[in-house]
């Protein structure tokens, strides 16, 4: 594992680096990743991150397979290859803190072993920003992304695709109150959980509050599969998002749960 155990004043950059075969097996306090953590002013850039394992005896939500990151304002993840890690809570990365930004990265064939956030976890104000999320699998919920917290995160310009959940929400979860979810293609994505789950397995946008201000605008989300059948609804849904406001609207999507579009 590579640990960055404090603060920079000045931006570090490992770059042009394969990290691998890490293994976390004792629980962090705070802070932890079996690959990549870092701390305000570092970051990874044009680095392979793979094959590291958080045991499944580590169940602090703070972990991250690949690469994890707790309030560093800034792109802490910039055009690596983030595959086949493991984890309890965000198998190929988790991001905590508002302005924490994953950019132009490939996370991929990432797990988790018993909860939530296969792909990536983006917690409270977070970012992912032209990405693409792809055949990652949650033994829980959330086979993609999930985002949670108060403070609004986005995800901007990515592909989702070919994710799976044993439980619930096979692409995109908001389990929080505010998320801009805009410009992204959610497809093809799985969900184990059928019954009266059955219309998670693309999108489920849990707003406990109004959305105050956050969108969910410019997004096709198409063909994701709850067991073996196409879901008649894609997403779950964004009755706090006001249409009138623009905040929910240009969306291209096969069945929802709300108004239409």
């Amino acid at each position: 594992c590579t640990e960055q155990p404090a603060a920079f004043t000045t931006l570090t950059v490992w770059s042009n680096f394969t990290i691998q075969n890490g293994k976390l097996t004792a629980q962090p306090a705070d802070k932890g990743a079996a690959g990549v953590f870092l701390n305000v002013k570092g970051r990874v850039q044009d680095c392979l991150i793979q094959n590291n394992v958080v045991d499944a005896s580590v169940t602090a939500e703070t972990t991250g397979g690949g690469v994890s990151c707790n309030s560093a304002p800034d792109t802490v993840a910039y055009n690596c290859i983030i595959k086949n890690n493991t984890a309890t809570h965000g198998g190929g990365v988790r991001v905590n803190g508002k302005g924490v930004v994953v950019y132009k990265c490939v996370i991929e064939d990432n797990q988790t072993t018993n909860n939530a956030g296969g792909g990536i976890q983006l917690h409270n104000g977070s970012h992912l920003v032209n990405c693409i999320v792809r055949n990652n699998k949650a033994n829980g919920d959330t086979g993609g992304v999930r985002l949670s917290g108060g403070n609004i995160s986005t995800v901007i310009n990515c592909l989702i695709v070919g994710n799976e959940a044993t439980g619930q929400v096979g692409g995109l979860c908001m389990d929080g109150n505010l998320a801009n979810i805009i410009n992204c293609t959610i497809v093809g994505n799985k969900q184990d959980k059928a019954g009266a789950v059955a219309s998670l397995s693309g999108v489920k946008v849990n707003n406990s509050k109004s959305a105050n201000g956050s969108f969910f605008v410019n997004n096709i989300i198409w063909g994701n599969i709850t067991g073996d059948t196409i879901a008649p609804q894609g997403v779950y849904y964004i009755s706090k998002y006001d249409k009138a406001q623009g905040q929910r609207s240009y969306n291209a999507i096969i069945g929802q749960k709300g108004d239409d579009d």
